[in-house]
Order: C-alpha cells, then sequence, then structure tokens
C-alpha cells in the first residue's frame, strides 16, 4: 500500500528530488548556508529517506560545532554504520556537484518544504478515505 502511495505522490508532485539534493549540495559547499535553513528543515520534510539522514548528519555536526563538508559527513556516516543507507560514497559525491553555489538555498528549501505540506495534506486525505472505506462508507454517509 505503502509504495502505491509514494508512486501516487511522484505523480502528482509531491516530491522535489532537485530541490532536496539542491539544498544538500548547498550545506555541504558553505559551512553558513545551514543558518539559512536549519530553524525551518526537519528531517522528514526530506522525501528520500537517504536526504534525511544525510541532513540528520549535517544538523549533528552543525550542532556539535563542527566543520560541515563532505569529509566530516562522509566520517560520520561511517561511525554511524550508515553511509551505504546515505546512498554510498557515490551517491554523495554526486550529490556534492549539485549546484555550483548556495546563493539559492533558500528557494529549494522552500520547494522542499511545500511538497513536505503537500505529502502532509494528500496522507491526510488517504487516512480519511481508508477510515471511510473501512467503515462501509458510514462517514461518507454522514458529511451527505
Amino acid at each position: 500500500m505503502k509504495e502505491k502511495f509514494n508512486r501516487f505522490l511522484d505523480d502528482v508532485s509531491a516530491t522535489d528530488i532537485d530541490a532536496e539534493q539542491n539544498v544538500l549540495c548547498a550545506l555541504l559547499i558553505d559551512n553558513m548556508a545551514i543558518e539559512k535553513v536549519i530553524n525551518k528543515l526537519q528531517p522528514e520534510d526530506f522525501q528520500k529517506n537517504e536526504h534525511q539522514l544525510i541532513y540528520t548528519t549535517i544538523r549533528n555536526l552543525y550542532q556539535k560545532g563542527l566543520r560541515v563538508d563532505l569529509i566530516p559527513v562522509v566520517g560520520e556516516l561511517i561511525r554511524a554504520k550508515k553511509l551505504i543507507d546515505a546512498g554510498g560514497i557515490e551517491y554523495l559525491t554526486v550529490l556534492i556537484e549539485a549546484v555550483p553555489t548556495s546563493s539559492n538555498i533558500e528557494h529549494y528549501a522552500k520547494r522542499v518544504l511545500e511538497k513536505a505540506l503537500l505529502r502532509l495534506l494528500l496522507s491526510a486525505m488517504a487516512e480519511n478515505v481508508m477510515e471511510s472505506v473501512m467503515a462501509g462508507g458510514q462517514r461518507c454517509h454522514s458529511y451527505l
């Protein structure tokens, strides 16, 4: 069921993987960029599990006062035995080349947030539909 729902989310553009990648890239190439989004973005705002893990790692490094770039992020993921779960070194290397500058991070972060909100709304609607179906349509009749 969840797989079908995720395909549905993709079909209605409830994800923006490019925006997610651009945010993460900006964070990896500019230590100051995180200050623009740390209070706005949460790990669960990212659709891809890999992106959630990478963002969590970046936030943790930043909150510890450590440098945030590819080397410490990879090191932390290795230490936590999560590098493969984050897509591996190959993915992180490709990710870091997603954008040449961090100047548009706020724009991309806004897109990530918009898609996260859309997923929440769609999920809530899907739950209501499923509850209605499971109740034999009784809830639907109560609205009519």
